[in-house]
């Protein structure tokens, strides 16, 4: 994620390109954070689930929880090559 958003500069950094209006920071900081903090320290360390806010669990075992996460990251991390090239023509995710 780090290697799409090197050699920008900060403006363009701060600037929301994608409809979302996210940023490419508030990208990286969604997942560094955010996820790891929610996935990973909150409900796979401590076991819980806020059933009141999710309703039932869809994701019954750590293994669910990882492979959600390693989805979420691809996902993530294609917005922001998307943004990426929005921004200066570049392009880090490359298939051909």
């Amino acid at each position: 994620m780090l290697g799409i958003v090197d050699g920008l500069e900060a403006k363009d950094l701060r600037r929301p390109v994608l409809p979302s209006r996210w940023h490419c920071p508030g990208l990286v900081q969604h997942l560094t954070l955010d996820v790891q903090r929610f996935w990973f320290r909150a409900v796979v360390a401590l076991a819980w689930w806020p059933h009141d806010l999710f309703g039932d669990p869809h994701l019954h075992t750590p293994r669910d929880v990882l492979l959600h996460v390693i989805t979420e990251t691809a996902c993530h991390a294609g917005h922001l090559d998307a943004a990426r090239e929005l921004i200066d023509g570049r392009r880090w995710l490359v298939l051909t």
